[in-house]
């Protein structure tokens, strides 16, 4: 009985343990390539391209950011990017280097750093 308390306390008290989704779970890298032919690039031999999938049931909004040579980050975002769907982002001189958030689509209670935070933020990176 001591266990069946335990476990209904937090149901009775309105408390949740954890109902906080990581919606950053929902991303799965499937593939990446060197060298691949990007839109924008003028030269594509040391672009650096990652392709990705949402492997959640929920729709998604998805920001990614790809770090060039230089150390500049390059800032992509996908809204509404629903189950099985997938995005690519790239830089054209990359330097391997990439970040992504994400958040139920259309939530826009969080709010994704701009470029310039990005580049602010992560200029050691």
């Amino acid at each position: 009985m001591k266990y069946l308390i335990l476990f209904l306390l937090p149901l009775i008290s309105g408390i949740s343990i954890s109902d906080e989704k990581d919606w950053n779970d929902c991303i799965e890298k499937y593939d990446s390539k060197w060298g691949e032919q990007c839109t924008g690039c003028n030269v594509y031999k040391d672009s650096f391209k990652v392709f990705l999938k949402n492997t959640c049931n929920e729709a998604v909004d998805v920001q990614v950011a790809m770090q060039n040579t230089n150390k500049k980050w390059q800032v992509y975002y996908k809204g509404n990017l629903n189950q099985g769907d997938t995005l690519s982002a790239w830089a054209c001189k990359g330097s391997g280097k990439w970040l992504y958030w994400t958040r139920k689509a259309g939530d826009t209670e969080i709010e994704f750093y701009n470029e310039y935070q990005i580049n602010s933020i992560y200029k050691d990176y």
